[in-house]
């Protein structure tokens, strides 16, 4: 049956093993009955891999065959954003919604693209629309606390992040994104005991190793950022922002050390 072949690609792309995925790929078109599942799982693993011609190839093919399946909209608007073709993207997310309205992946994709574009009024329809549809729902009340804190409306994206943290204290989201928001309002002591709790919650996650390395460094402590930004390093090797900063510090340290 293609649908065991696709199921077993879409297993071994989720693993890593390309030949694998493309062996069972093959497998199930040559079964010809449902190409445009195989083209669609196909051109997930491409756009994972980065193969972006190849990806938007496969997904066009399932969407000639199926332009209305949702799912496979969603993915090449994911693509689109991510190539910053963002008017191809809104055609795709707008025809993903109209086919069915209350997808919370495309409403909160569309509203984090119009916040993108600085539509932050429009966004936020789009937000308020999910979290009515999951009020609950700790990601979605991040994803729109990040649209308020991108509108500088520092009150609202709290009061989600709250809600959030009241639902899911051990949220690492939760508490780097709250972490932000206080750094910036120089509430640095707050900042630090998120950040430090999310820490012990997850050592090992790099987004809080970078927060943290921010606030440290607005504290003056050139020495605890940089080694915050160590340990993000190991842990995110190829993120090459991390070196940008590092460097930013050094500069910053050596200008102190003049001052003294």
């Amino acid at each position: 049956m293609p649908e065991g072949y696709i199921e077993l690609g879409v297993l071994a792309a989720s693993q890593g093993n390309t030949e694998q995925a493309m062996q069972s790929f093959e497998k199930a078109l040559a079964l010809g009955t449902d190409n445009a599942r195989v083209f669609a799982a196909r051109g997930r693993m491409y756009a994972a891999q980065g193969k972006i011609a190849e990806a938007l190839g496969d997904i066009d093919r399932a969407l000639y065959q199926r332009p209305n399946d949702v799912a496979t909209l969603l993915v090449r608007a994911s693509i689109y954003v991510k190539q910053g073709w963002n008017d191809a993207a809104m055609t795709d997310l707008d025809m993903a919604l109209a086919n069915d309205p209350e997808n919370i992946d495309g409403l909160l994709d569309r509203a984090r693209l119009k916040a993108r574009l600085g539509l932050f009024s429009s966004a936020l329809l789009d937000a308020d629309a999910a979290v009515k549809l999951r009020p609950e729902d700790v990601q979605v009340l991040l994803a729109r606390a990040r649209i308020h804190a991108l509108n500088n409306d520092r009150a609202r994206a709290l009061a989600d992040i709250n809600t959030a943290l009241g639902i899911q204290p051990d949220s690492i989201e939760g508490r780097v994104l709250r972490a932000r928001i206080y750094s910036d309002q120089k509430w640095t002591d707050a900042a630090l005991e998120d950040l430090n709790l999310a820490l012990s919650l997850q050592p090992n996650d790099a987004d809080s190793y970078r927060a943290r390395a921010e606030v440290l460094a607005r504290l003056g402590d050139i020495a605890g950022a940089q080694a915050d930004l160590e340990r993000a390093k190991a842990l995110e090797p190829a993120n090459t922002d991390i070196a940008t900063r590092q460097a930013a510090l050094l500069e910053q340290s050596g200008k102190i050390a003049e001052a003294l």
